[in-house]
């Protein structure tokens, strides 16, 4: 076969080839140009004609920006969780990128002493350690030592227990949320949501954000306080602080999430607008029944004198009604090691 016959029977495979692929986009009632329209017209953000888009819009997100700069420090006071320790640390330092986590161990012996230098020494992470063993209403006193000792290292100072989990609705990063959401001169509270104990009887290895994902159906009017250590003056409570006197325009003030000075009750300790919509504290205070009688009645508060009984000890133990998996499925999305941890069984089930 010369040249020009192979030349001639290429020509007949290709327009062959063209027509039958012309032929299914007929069928299929498209064709490359309308296709290549359809996804410019979209990329401008234009709803195609084909369909209307009616999907809710997308929570705003800060990814579009550079994260922000701010130093955001944690004091809590811990006492016996070591269970649970590594999963909070992780979450706050990993996940919600806290810069430094400040726990005070109120054990009779020092025991976060060497967790606290391994975290470092592996992870290179910013985690101090400070003995305060004792009771009799420490937890404000330890609050006050916290701040006036390491105020000076971060722009946001916030107090939490180990068994809060701070859920953010419209960003990823601590310091991102608070440079949009705490005005300066006034405190930020955030109310709990109260998990249960999902029907666990006993006591598994297993992640507290995976094992314990009902909750009671109302936010609790319970709250949580984050201050610029410039702002603080002193802890009124656990759950509030003391602002510092400022000048007019008079900006000082108890506010939530939703920006706005509240009346808050008991002395700063209730908010009864409940707000939930930016940020919420996922209180897991039960977990199972084996370890909320052994936390309430055995271990008791850190506040809670050794003689006397706890008011929690008779309490009902609340099993949760409606699922919420928010605080699990972003300690997955930034901290994927913990995937793993759905692979296993919970041998201690209900």
């Amino acid at each position: 076969m010369n040249s020009s016959t192979t030349l001639v029977v290429l020509l007949l495979i290709i327009i062959i080839v063209q027509q039958s692929y012309n032929t299914i986009l007929n069928l299929t009632g498209s064709s490359s140009t309308s296709a290549f329209s359809a996804g410019c017209t979209l990329s401008l953000g234009q709803k195609s004609s084909s369909k209307e888009d009616n999907s809710p819009p997308s929570l705003p997100t800060t990814s579009s920006r550079p994260p922000s700069t701010s130093k955001v420090g944690l004091c809590a006071i811990v006492k016996d969780v070591s269970r649970y320790l590594d999963e909070w640390a992780d979450y706050n330092l990993l996940a919600l990128e806290f810069t430094e986590l400040f726990l005070y161990d109120n054990n009779d012996d020092f025991v976060l002493e060497a967790w606290a230098e391994q975290r470092r020494r592996l992870s290179n992470q910013k985690v101090t350690a400070i003995h305060a063993p004792g009771r009799d209403e420490i937890q404000e006193e330890v609050y006050n030592k916290c701040m006036r000792q390491f105020g000076s290292r971060v722009d946001y100072m916030a107090f939490f227990d180990d068994d809060e989990f701070l859920v953010l609705r419209q960003h990823d990063r601590v310091a991102d949320f608070l440079d949009d959401t705490l005005i300066p001169g006034s405190s930020l509270s955030i109310n709990w949501r109260i998990f249960g104990s999902a029907n666990k009887t006993d006591y598994a290895p297993l992640p507290v954000t995976y094992r314990y994902q009902y909750r009671r159906p109302e936010v609790a009017p319970n709250v949580k306080v984050i201050v610029r250590p410039q702002d603080w003056e002193r802890m009124l409570t656990a759950h509030s602080v003391k602002l510092k006197p400022k000048q007019s325009p008079p900006r000082s003030g108890w506010r939530d999430t939703s920006k706005q000075i509240r009346n808050f009750t008991k002395n700063g300790v209730l908010n009864e607008a409940r707000p939930d919509d930016v940020a919420v504290l996922h209180h897991y205070k039960y977990k199972s029944a084996q370890e909320w009688y052994w936390k309430s009645c055995i271990r008791k508060d850190v506040s809670t004198p050794q003689n006397s009984a706890t008011r929690n000890c008779k309490d009902t133990l609340h099993v949760g009604k409606e699922h919420d998996d928010r605080a699990w499925e972003f300690l997955k999305k930034k901290v994927p090691k913990y995937a793993l941890f759905e692979q296993f069984e919970d041998y201690a089930q209900e």
